[in-house]
Parts: structure tokens; sequence; C-alpha cells
């Protein structure tokens, strides 16, 4: 027996067009219509609070409440008096609305409200189809390999498996993404905390702390010039006495020239 993988090819057909006759379903667009549509469905809201570390404690409950996961969040800008927060999430895509409103609710102004979509559905037919055809394939060379005694053949026959095996992952891994973006909704949050502008985050702490670097700042600049000034001032004072002495002795020395 004689291993050729030409013939292999000839045998199984056109992947995707076997596939399809075997599910009876056609190789135009209209296949999308016979299944559940896949939408990907997220959003993306900036808002202002109050207390941004209330606001964030607040969140985390809405997000546990909708039985979502947090994906990944950063916080910074304290340290400039500008205070933010950035949380990613997903929730089941059922519960997208509810989980925006009450995420709404607890801001003082909305910057930004967006909710955007996009269908896979083709997309998530051809993966599917793939994979049941790479599956299929795979089957039948399993079965070659049974059969084959040729060391030379069964060497070659397992290269193939593997990378059939190789695709049949990264298909499955693809399949799995779809599933997951379609059935549950990523929400891109950014929180940022509003001026104070009515002197509610005064504290006397804060406020010495602010005063007393003021003054080491001020008392630096205050050495500073004083050291410059000394070191300068034998400079200064020849700028300032030399045009007198040349003009004291220069009537002199014009006569003795004279």
């Amino acid at each position: 027996m004689h291993y050729n993988s030409l013939t292999m090819d000839a045998k199984m057909g056109s992947p995707e067009r076997m596939v399809m006759s075997d599910m009876s379903i056609p190789l135009s667009g209209n296949s999308s219509e016979l299944i559940e549509r896949k939408i990907q469905k997220n959003a993306r809201t900036q808002i202002e609070v109050k207390d941004i570390n209330l606001a964030i404690s607040k969140v985390e409950k809405i997000i546990q409440k909708f039985e979502g996961e947090i994906i990944n969040s950063n916080r910074g800008g304290a340290d400039i008096g500008n205070p933010y927060a950035n949380i990613s999430f997903r929730v089941p895509v059922e519960y997208l609305e509810n989980t925006l409103k009450e995420i709404l609710d607890i801001s003082t102004k909305v910057i930004r409200e967006e909710i955007y979509t996009n269908d896979v559905t083709e997309e998530f037919i051809n993966v599917e189809a793939k994979l049941l055809n790479m599956k299929s394939t795979e089957s039948r060379f399993q079965e070659l390999l049974l059969k084959t005694g040729n060391v030379k053949e069964i060497l070659e026959v397992e290269i193939q498996l593997t990378r059939i095996r190789g695709e049949i992952d990264g298909l499955e891994g693809r399949l799995k993404y779809l599933n997951q973006t379609t059935s549950t909704s990523k929400i891109d949050l950014n929180i940022q905390q509003e001026p104070s502008i009515s002197g509610d985050k005064w504290g006397f702490s804060e406020s010495l702390k602010s005063a007393l670097m003021n003054l080491t700042s001020f008392g630096k600049f205050t050495a500073d010039f004083l050291i410059n000034f000394v070191v300068f001032l034998p400079i200064i004072l020849i700028i300032l006495v030399l045009p007198f002495i040349i003009w004291k002795f220069s009537p002199k020395i014009f006569k003795r020239k004279k």
C-alpha cells in the first residue's frame, strides 16, 4: 500500500462543501438565517462622581450583583488632584442595560455613554463548519493510520495528524471566544472624581503640609539668592566702580598727553 496525500485529499473532497452537504446547510450567506444570530454587544462609559473610592466600591457591588467579572482595572491621578479609575469587566449580555443604568445612577455627570454591536454570525458558521470538517478529516487519518504498516507512511500520517490537531485547537479556541463574547458584554468604564469647588475636601493636616512645603521652597530660593549675591558681589562692585575711576582719572591722563 502506497500513501499519497493528494489521493487522500481527492477522496475527502472539498472540506467545506462536504461538511455543508452532510449538514444540509447551503454555502450561501443565507445559512446565517438557519441558526441563532451571534451578536457581540459591548459598551463604553465615562462618568464623574463626588467620591471616587465610594464609587469604585459601588461599581464592584453592581458587577457582583449582575454576575459579572472584572477583566482589568487601574487607577491614579490622586497625587495631582485628579483621581480617576478605569475598570473593564464582563456581564451576561441580558444584564447589560440594567448594569449601565445602575452605574449611571451613582454618577453626578455622564461624560460619555456608548453601546456598540458587531454581528459575527457568518464567522461563527464558518468556524464551526471548518471545525467539524477538520475533526472528520482527523478521524479518517486515524483510520488510515491503523491500516498502514509502512513506517514511512506512518510517519507521514502522524505529521498530518499533528497539523490537523493544531488547526482543530485553533478553531476550538476561536469558537470559544465567539461564544464568550456573544453571551457576555464587555463594559469599559472610566470614573473621574469631579473637581472640588466648595472646599469640602479641605483638611488641616493637608493645608499645614502644603504651607510647610511652600515655606521650604521659599527658604531654598532665598538662600540661593543670597549665596549667588555674595559670590557675584566683587564683580558687581568692579562693574559699578570702574566707570567712576575711568571718569575720575581720564582728564589727568589727557592733560599729561597734551
